[in-house]
């Protein structure tokens, strides 16, 4: 049995590139490897996760009649949108393979025999508090920072006051630590403005706002100690990009 559904060459290159960012490099969690096609009856999702990042974008302009899940290896759409062929894409999903046919050319993908995880369970539903920054200077100020982060943990730490966002890194064998302050907006809908401090590894946080274009960032957190969620301020039409992240333990330097 065959199921097929279309889309823009655009929008699958974009969801795909997006969702490559969080697929994990271990190949002994080969489900996790891959990249998941979630057929719903009224969107599209596409979805990459290693477990402490996961990146969901929504293609809520995708015709689709029916519900199913396929997991196709990341390693094998490297470079889809290099296809010839036209602006739109015929995407075949049967027991064992999944093809995109681009009209002069198609790319045929085993599929990953394995379930992906059950992603929905991790993502937080009521969040609370509510961090927008400008994504620029946010990246700007962050890789700047990490360069002073300690070899092991590779931390970069937040802490975030009503106006501002102090981020801060320190390296304790080297002896050298370093923050920069930016503004931003902070609420807490539960108790109004108030302060909050997390932590997340560097090269994860860099990562999340470098595959995020919008001018603004919003980052929906409740205990700093759970997964975070991170979006666009504002989504391109017919699309809806989340990104989630987990923190680390956050060190007691101040």
């Amino acid at each position: 049995e065959q199921h097929q559904f279309e889309i823009s060459r655009e929008l699958l290159a974009k969801a795909v590139e997006k969702a490559s960012f969080a697929v994990s490099k271990q190949k002994a969690r080969s489900a996790m490897s891959g990249i998941l096609f979630q057929l719903e009856e009224d969107h599209l999702r596409i979805v990459g996760t290693d477990s402490l990042r996961l990146v969901m974008f929504k293609c809520l302009g995708v015709p689709c009649s029916e519900t199913l899940k396929t997991v196709v290896p990341a390693t094998a759409l490297k470079g889809i949108s290099r296809l010839s062929g036209g602006d739109s894409c015929k995407v075949t999903v049967d027991k064992k393979h999944t093809s995109f046919d681009f009209g002069t050319s198609t790319l045929i993908a085993r599929i990953i025999d394995a379930p992906f995880p059950s992603y929905e369970r991790v993502i937080p539903k009521n969040n609370d508090r509510t961090i927008r920054v400008e994504r620029e200077l946010f990246w700007a100020a962050a890789r700047r920072i990490s360069l002073f982060a300690g070899s092991n943990a590779k931390q970069v730490r937040l802490d975030i006051d009503s106006d501002s966002l102090k981020i801060s890194a320190e390296d304790i064998e080297r002896a050298h630590s370093a923050f920069e302050t930016i503004p931003c907006e902070f609420s807490d809908i539960a108790d109004g403005p108030g302060k909050l401090s997390m932590a997340y590894s560097s090269a994860y946080l860099l990562g999340v706002l470098q595959h995020l274009e919008s001018h603004e960032v919003i980052f929906e957190v409740g205990d700093p100690n759970r997964a975070g969620t991170v979006r666009p301020s504002a989504n391109e039409p017919g699309v809806m990009l989340m990104m989630l992240l987990m923190p680390v333990m956050l060190s007691t330097y101040v």
